[in-house]
């Protein structure tokens, strides 16, 4: 555990993002050995149903829980700042709980209307049956994956972003074993690669339980931790809901975006595919100082420390603008050789790869953006202010649906490919906008303790 209340607000941020930027890099490993032992042994479509057709609808539901683990643990992190202790194991509790009991039912729906959610996207013909079992067996099987993520976002809570990257580690190399026994010797196919994935998290998640409960001692919960107060379970809910919804509702662009590319046939399909992990990898250091924002401001916010506050974002935003530029000049020279690493350079696959390398470079312009949603969404949310975040996530669905539906008419694929760049951007002057505001009413009403 780690009191970020004291020292060096960029020192601070900078050295807990990098256990989470390793812990990241493990978590891709996962999207990286699958596309590449599909794509370079399974062919373009099997590639496409496990990418481009499935990874709006995973991230769709995933994000969602992604985002509801999140934001309760905003409370378990501000209670840590404020050393109360007695409710950070409270929080821990209610944070479990209430993931478990939106997690099961979520689940099992979307594990049934998995092929009706792909036909909705306009799935082409020869990518459908692999994309609905792929779907399928993740979503019916996908609960030790929800815990893993509520168990990081615990222990990061509460200052320790280690623990999350030992066990990421354990499932990536676990998943790559079984993907390379399932995939190349037992000879499942796509089926495979999902029942890789679900073996790793479940021998994973197991181990971690273990672990956080010998090791961390707010872990250890009493019988009176679990008792149900529904005030209580409401604060943690107030933040949790709108993070999730704000996940699921940015993700909601992204699917109407790939029904948009799936009419363009499955070489585009592809050729996004192979796009989706190399920008994973890209916004890597950014996603784990955005997370490292939002531990930092949160604990800060129960200290009650508004000029540490400022500090830590002002700091943690120069740092990814410096580094978007540079991504951005080497994603945007290499983007052919970047996407055919995962794409053979064969005469089958050159229409793929010129899809795939003119997405990457349209987005690579405009990743700087990335860098003050990053930073600006998770300091409001650390301060428990959820709502400007999930309005930004609804302005960036209305962006990039109109992108996708208006632009691909009027620009074919070029226009499709816009429809991110834009989403951002009108992310941005939300996001920007409303920190500044919230920062001059704190200071105006004497920072009071309670969010409003």
């Amino acid at each position: 555990m780690k009191d970020m209340t004291t020292g060096n607000p960029a020192k601070l941020i900078l050295l807990f993002s990098i256990p989470l930027l390793l812990a990241n890099m493990c978590q891709q490993c996962y999207n990286l050995s699958d596309t590449f032992i599909v794509g370079r042994f399974l062919g373009k479509n099997a590639l496409a149903a496990v990418g481009g057709a499935s990874g709006s609808l995973l991230f769709l539901v995933f994000g969602f829980f992604f985002g509801l683990g999140g934001g309760l643990t905003v409370i378990t992190a501000q209670r840590f700042g404020a050393k109360d202790y007695d409710n950070v194991r409270r929080s821990i509790a209610a944070s479990l709980a209430i993931s478990a009991g939106i997690t099961i039912p979520c689940l099992i729906f979307f594990g049934f209307t998995a092929r009706q959610a792909l036909e909705l996207l306009n799935t082409p013909a020869d990518v459908i049956d692999d994309a609905t079992i792929y779907l399928r067996i993740l979503y019916f099987f996908g609960f030790a994956n929800i815990m893993q993520t509520v168990l990081n976002s615990i222990q990061r809570s509460l200052g320790d972003s280690k623990s999350p990257l030992y066990f990421l580690a354990l499932s990536n190399f676990l998943n790559i074993g079984m993907n390379l026994y399932l995939v190349l010797v037992a000879d499942w196919g796509v089926a495979g690669v999902a029942w890789a994935t679900v073996f790793a998290q479940v021998i994973a998640v197991t181990c971690y339980f273990i672990y956080v409960i010998k090791k961390n001692p707010m872990m250890r919960l009493k019988a009176s931790d679990w008792k149900i107060d529904w005030k209580f379970y409401w604060e943690h809910l107030r933040v949790g809901l709108p993070m999730a919804f704000q996940f699921a509702i940015t993700s909601i662009g992204g699917v109407v975006l790939q029904r948009a590319v799936n009419g363009f046939g499955s070489d585009a399909v592809g050729g996004i595919s192979s796009v989706h992990p190399l920008n994973s990898v890209t916004f890597m250091p950014m996603f784990s100082i955005g997370i490292a924002v939002s531990t930092f401001i949160a604990q800060n916010y129960g200290a009650r420390n508004l000029e540490r506050i400022r500090k830590g974002a002002s700091q943690s935003l120069m740092m990814t603008i410096a580094y978007n530029i540079v991504t951005s000049i080497l994603m945007y020279i290499f983007a052919q050789e970047m996407v055919e690493i995962f794409l053979t350079p064969t005469p089958e696959n050159m229409a793929a790869i010129g899809y795939g390398t003119k997405f990457l470079r349209i987005q690579a312009v405009f990743y700087v953006l990335l860098g003050f949603i990053l930073v600006y969404r998770n300091a409001l949310q650390g301060m428990g202010f959820p709502f400007s975040p999930f309005m930004a996530g609804v302005v960036e669905m209305i962006m990039r649906v109109a992108g996708a539906i208006w632009l691909s008419v009027w620009f074919g694929f070029t226009g499709a490919a816009f429809s991110h760049p834009l989403a951002w951007f009108g992310s941005v002057i939300l996001l920007t906008w409303d920190y500044w505001r919230k920062i001059r009413n704190l200071k105006r009403n004497g920072f009071p303790v309670k969010a409003g």
